[in-house]
């Protein structure tokens, strides 16, 4: 131990521990399911400006196209009008908890104008309550990326997005 009033105290331990034995362990790739995603066409439904920057460059480092809506009420319409373009999306990640319409009821009317389940709807939020993730795959949401993390994000969507357009084959 070093001190000096004044100025702080410096500790340290010497610990005799053995060396840890050596294993050759191949590392995962991060990001295997990003190619299903290239070329995707993904609706990003998040009121918040900078979750909406990081949420779109991170998927269109993945490849995705990226569309955004700040509210439930335009994502409704951008699917609408997608699909009157016989451009639809391929997955919709939907924020919960927005002004104007919310996730769920954004999803609810999703459902009830393009059938029940032929959009792949995943609901992003950092803070979900597990009845709050009940709630909402209860009223048509297919999955729920909680905590938001990206190599889970990545493996959820790839999975939605293979069939969504398998779906429409």
């Amino acid at each position: 131990m070093l001190s000096t009033p004044g100025e702080g105290s410096r500790f340290w331990a010497d610990l005799p521990l053995a060396a840890a034995a050596q294993r050759s362990v191949e590392a995962p790739s991060r990001f295997a399911p990003v190619d299903a995603l290239q070329g995707a066409r993904i609706l990003l439904v998040e009121d918040h400006p900078v979750n909406t920057l990081v949420a779109e460059a991170t998927l269109a480092h993945w490849g995705a196209l990226v569309v955004t809506a700040g509210n439930g009420e335009l994502a409704v319409r951008a699917v609408a009008e997608a699909s009157t373009r016989g451009e639809p999306f391929d997955a919709v990640l939907m924020d919960l908890q927005m002004p104007v319409l919310g996730g769920i009821d954004a999803t609810i009317a999703i459902r009830r104008e393009h059938g029940a389940l032929a959009l792949p709807v995943i609901a992003l939020t950092a803070d979900a309550l597990v009845a709050q993730c009940e709630n909402a795959l209860r009223h048509g949401m297919n999955d729920i990326s909680k905590p938001i993390d990206p190599e889970r994000l990545v493996r959820v969507l790839a999975h939605w997005v293979r069939r969504s357009r398998a779906a429409r084959r």
